[in-house]
This record gives structure tokens, C-alpha cells and sequence, in this order.
């Protein structure tokens, strides 16, 4: 996806000088880093830590105060922000986003072996634009259940941080009807490829040689695809901003930036949900 970073009613020029200031520059990190719902909300946290926001859970009692910074993550993978004026309120005002977005998710047995090559047994996730996916480099990140000290279960954020996977698009003799339009079957021609026939039964521990533990101590996962492309800038003047998570990413980073730059304007309750 591609998005414009500046508006023709700004002054070109002095757009153009701040094209490529921290802002911008953490917005590509943060899409960068971000592969999943599960480490948009952990970064998420990261940010309103350092911006001084208490984190509640929602088991616990909540002690509130006047002029208090406050966020809740349920289940890790959504968050709530919210920040209550030191004054009595002119108003209520709320920003919400989407902390996931549409690809292919891991199924539960993940491995499709074939004669000479195995592939990952995937399902579509939201809305998404199958096309896009192909001959692409892919990996996958998501998060782990895994056996922790004493029996206890831990859960773990994953990423594998390189080149995997990819869904090859066929030779041109092999489907007639590329250029023409065809219909792209989920769970049939969007099957990524993983490996020669020597990787077999080997995938989980690829995800357990990421984060240093044996792939026996996995007990259950939700991982799913993403695009290996690093975020952007092109265009002439470094105008646009490209990366597969441009729209849905690129939005949340700006509700954030929001929440904690404009929230001393007005005597608002803002609110923020991701």
C-alpha cells in the first residue's frame, strides 16, 4: 500500500524539508517492527511506558486520579489508552483501529508434504487482497504457548526475522489465464513454500530456534504470514510512503501520537483503542 505524507494545501517546500524527520522515520520502524496484532500492542506498550502511562489490569481493582495516563492490554493483543484531564472535562473523545490486519493464518498442523517440497497449510485471515501475496519473500511471526519452569504455561512473541517463505506464482504455460484474470483459491494456490522434502516436521522448530527453546516445549500457536518488505519512502521528493501495512499500521501510529502530543490542547477525556 502506498500513502501520500503531506497535503497540496501545505507548503510544498517546508513539507518536503520535514519529509524525513523522526516522525516519519519512526513510523517505518514501528511498521517494521510490527509484523503481527500481538507486537503492534506490544510496542504499543513500549511507547505509552515511556510517555509515563500506568498499565491497569482488568482482574485488578483500578485506582484513577485526575490528571492520570492509564492503559489496559486484555489478552495482549488489543489495547485501551486513556489519559483524564487534572480539570473537569470540556468533553469525550474517542480514536479507535484496527491491531490486526488481513493475511494467511498458521493452521494448526501446518505442514503439506509433498514428493520433493513441503508447503504451509494456511486459512485466509480478514479481507485480504491474495494477489499482493505473490512472489514475495514472507516469514511468520505471531505468538507462542510454551511450557515455562513448574509445569506453568508462558506465552512468547515470535518472529522470524528473515527471508522464509513464498507463494509462487506458476509458469505462464502452466495457467493460460494469468493475464487475464483468474480466480485465486485460498488454501490451494496460496500455499506457501517452506522447504525441500528435508524439511519435513522441522517448521515449528524454526519458530523455536528464534526465540532459543526446543520446538517440544511448543504447546500451541497463533502465527500467521507477513510481507518481508521493508517500509519506504519513493516518489520524486520522497512524498509517498510504501509498505504492505502503510493504511491500517500507519493510521494507529497517528491515534497514538494524538493521544499523548494534543491530549493538553483541550480539556478532553481522550481515549485511545487499538
Amino acid at each position: 500500500m502506498i500513502i501520500k505524507r503531506f497535503s497540496k494545501k501545505i507548503n510544498y517546500k517546508k513539507e518536503i524539508d520535514t519529509m524525513k524527520n523522526e516522525s516519519a522515520k519512526k513510523l517505518l520502524d514501528f511498521m517494521k517492527k510490527s509484523p503481527t496484532r500481538y507486537q503492534v500492542v506490544a510496542n504499543f506498550e513500549a511507547m505509552l511506558n515511556e510517555k509515563g502511562y500506568e498499565k491497569l489490569y482488568t482482574e485488578k481493582p483500578w485506582r484513577l486520579e485526575r490528571g492520570g495516563k492509564y492503559y489496559v492490554s486484555p489478552n495482549g493483543s488489543s489495547i485501551m489508552a486513556f489519559r483524564i484531564p487534572a480539570e473537569p472535562t470540556a468533553g469525550f473523545m474517542l480514536s479507535a483501529a484496527h491491531s490486526d490486519s488481513p493475511t494467511f493464518k498458521i493452521k494448526d498442523n501446518p505442514e503439506k508434504a509433498g514428493a520433493h517440497y513441503v508447503q504451509l497449510t494456511t486459512e485466509r485471515y480478514g479481507g485480504a487482497l491474495m494477489s499482493t501475496w505473490f512472489d514475495r519473500p514472507l516469514s511468520v511471526a505471531g505468538r507462542v504457548l510454551v511450557r515455562g519452569e513448574n509445569g506453568r504455561i508462558a506465552t512468547k512473541l515470535v518472529n522470524v526475522d528473515r527471508d522464509l517463505l513464498i507463494i509462487p506464482n506458476v509458469a505462464i504455460h502452466m495457467n493460460r489465464n494469468a493475464n487475464s484474470g483468474f480466480e485465486i483459491k485460498a488454501n490451494v494456490d496460496t500455499l506457501p513454500l517452506f522447504s525441500d522434502e528435508n524439511g519435513k516436521g522441522k517448521f515449528m522448530q524454526v519458530g523455536a530456534d528464534s526465540l532459543g527453546i526446543n520446538a517440544e516445549d511448543i504447546i500451541g500457536h497463533d502465527l500467521y504470514l507477513y510481507n518481508r518488505m521493508a517500509p519506504t519512502f519513493l516518489g520524486r521528493d520522497d512524498e509517498y510512503i510504501a509498505s504492505p501495512e502503510a493504511g491500517r499500521r500507519g493510521v494507529r501510529v497517528r491515534l497514538h501520537g494524538g493521544l499523548y502530543k494534543r491530549g493538553r490542547e483541550r480539556q478532553h477525556t481522550r481515549m485511545l483503542r487499538v
